[in-house]
């Protein structure tokens, strides 16, 4: 099965398909974290860092969904976001 990592940026993951919205050297599959070009239950795994922050609250929910909708069923996913100080 396939891995992704979204939002790549210049940090390439081998093993994984490198994914992020912009031609950059270490991606390998130009597209947007919230239409991606991958059948249902298709991705074992996605790996999402310091990336949700950038897509807003409702960038995040469709995202969620759509990562669900590629993800096979027991698959697995990685957030890390910023810690941030609220008050």
């Amino acid at each position: 099965m396939t891995s992704l990592h979204l939002g790549c940026g210049l940090d390439y993951r081998p093993g994984a398909v490198n994914v992020d919205l912009y031609d950059l050297t270490a991606v390998d599959l130009q597209a947007h974290a919230l239409r991606l070009p991958f059948a249902d239950g298709s991705v074992s795994g996605i790996e999402a860092r310091h990336l949700v922050e950038h897509l807003g609250y409702p960038g995040t929910i469709y995202s969620l969904a759509e990562w669900q909708r590629v993800l096979e069923a027991g698959g697995t996913l990685l957030l890390e976001t910023p810690e941030r100080e609220i008050g």
